[in-house]
């Protein structure tokens, strides 16, 4: 950390600790949450506030075979560990909420990770918002929510 900075933070009293190269103590996966949740947004649904977003979910992005259906992506090789089939219904639980998806076996997925867009919701209205799953960690020093920080497993619905 640029010693102008931890000067400022001292100077105004902030306990916000400096960035640390070490892996700290919540960086581990618990055993029975072993994948880190990654959110990312759909480019064709934008912020999500378009008066059109129901006409741009029937053709999202990687299942435009599968209109209306919320995805979580997954390397080929977690989803056959886990013995769920690609395309399988299943539930994104974290220790805070669950929500409901269908796989998608990804090879552009790292193993460890699961990869969740954000601002889909299902036919009849139920929302599947990874960010509902969030461990409410933050950044150490800008005090911003941590969206990467979050381990989850996956179960068949």
């Amino acid at each position: 950390m640029p010693d102008a900075l931890r000067e400022a933070l001292a100077a105004e009293g902030r306990s916000r600790a400096p960035y640390r190269l070490a892996t700290s103590p919540g960086a581990i996966p618990p055993v029975e949450f072993p994948l880190r949740l990654l959110p990312y947004r759909v480019s064709t649904l934008a912020s999500g506030t378009l008066g059109l977003q129901p006409w741009l979910a029937e053709a999202p992005t990687i299942l435009p075979e599968l209109h209306w259906l919320p995805w979580v992506e997954v390397h080929p090789r977690t989803a056959e560990a886990l013995g769920i089939d690609d395309g399988a219904m299943v539930w994104v639980v974290s220790a805070r909420n669950r929500y409901r998806a269908r796989l998608k076996a990804f090879p552009g997925t790292a193993p460890e990770n699961l990869n969740a867009p954000y601002g889909l919701r299902h036919p009849d209205g139920q929302l599947a918002n990874p960010l509902q799953l969030l461990d409410g960690s933050t950044d150490p020093l800008t005090g911003i929510t941590s969206w990467f920080s979050t381990f989850v497993r996956l179960e068949r619905a």
